[in-house]
């Protein structure tokens, strides 16, 4: 446990050294263990790689979305895997267990699958729309 705090005691030093944590509102990267236990502030966005143990909340988030909980309250674009995940406009690929959206341009596979402006609205294993 204690290589593990040490490892994301260093992730965060180094994210707030290198990218600069008060000046950047986007990132290359993140990695959380529950939000808001993460890299940058929920109001930030992701372009790039967010890596989650838990749980990750982001503005947006562009390129691959790993976590248990994906959560982006703005525009998701790219690959999203994860037990569950959100964001109010998706475009790519959802591949989780749950997987909700507004707006889809893309891809839904998963045992729940919520797309709220589209023609499906709700469809198991896979929804689509483009």
């Amino acid at each position: 446990m204690k290589k593990a705090y040490l490892l994301f005691s260093f992730v965060i030093v180094f994210h707030m050294t290198i990218v600069g944590y008060v000046a950047a509102e986007t990132v290359p990267y993140q990695v959380s263990f529950i939000s808001p236990i993460q890299t940058s502030p929920t109001n930030f966005s992701v372009k790039g790689i967010r890596f989650s143990f838990i749980s990750a909340i982001n503005n947006n988030v562009s390129g691959l979305d790993i976590g248990f909980f994906n959560i982006a309250e703005g525009n998701q674009t790219g690959l999203q895997i994860g037990f569950y995940n959100s964001s109010f406009k998706s475009s790519g690929l959802q591949i989780g267990l749950i997987n909700k959206t507004e707006y889809l341009n893309g891809l839904q596979i998963g045992i729940l699958n919520f797309h709220r402006e589209g023609n499906f609205k709700f469809l198991p294993i896979v929804n689509f729309s483009f």
